[in-house]
């Protein structure tokens, strides 16, 4: 299981997760959606080297992938970004992946919170519903605002420790897997856990080892 460039396959199927996300939050074709979703579990399902599958035009034999989602993976591998995920980026509120996990946020209640109060992250959403900021913004009040409290306390709930960006935490995978792909005795080792199901944060690394 190796790199396309710069990118694993599991930091590519991320970037179709991802995707899938704001599409979906945009109330797109929910096919087109799905497809990027399904796209990016056939990745994290390989059991062939992306960059052989690239190379030799195979892309489109694995279940789940087909012209167009193809294009778009090779373009990701290519140039290590996503035109596509750049303009829903552009065209949604900032931070709205991360904003969109948690339970009962839809897409017209970030734009509010964003647009009124400047919330880009789960953090200051937090903030300012314990300042008792977002009772006050129409559509919302206090009973919204205690429910978001009670939602964000269960979300963190079972996180322990130092949390980290989807982001960071595949750089840190990879140089795990690169460090134990490195040794004789390890036949294969692939990220598993909330990095390999692209969760917006992340507070631990889980690796598979096969060995002998």
């Amino acid at each position: 299981m190796g790199t396309s460039g710069n990118k694993s396959h599991f930091a590519i199927a991320a970037t179709l997760r991802q995707i899938g996300v704001l599409l979906e939050l945009k109330k797109e074709n929910p096919y087109r959606a799905r497809a990027y979703t399904n796209g990016a579990r056939a990745l994290e399902g390989l059991t062939e080297n992306l960059t052989t599958l690239l190379a030799e035009g195979r892309l489109t034999t694995v279940s789940g992938i087909g012209a167009a989602l193809a294009a778009q993976i090779e373009e990701i591998a290519r140039t290590g970004t996503s035109p596509l995920l750049e303009k829903l980026e552009a065209d949604l509120p900032k931070g709205v992946a991360e904003l969109a996990s948690v339970a009962g946020l839809g897409l017209k209640a970030i734009r509010t919170l964003e647009s009124e109060l400047g919330i880009t992250s789960v953090a200051k959403l937090r903030e300012a519903c314990e300042a008792g900021r977002v009772r006050k913004l129409p559509g919302f009040g206090a009973k919204t605002e205690r429910k978001l409290l009670e939602k964000l306390a269960a979300r963190d709930a079972p996180a322990v420790g130092h949390v980290e960006l989807l982001s960071t935490a595949l750089d840190l995978a990879e140089a795990i897997l690169t460090f134990l792909r490195a040794s004789a005795d390890i036949t294969r080792a692939e990220i598993a856990g909330n990095v390999r199901r692209a969760h917006e944060t992340v507070s631990s690394l889980d690796v598979v080892v096969a060995t002998t």
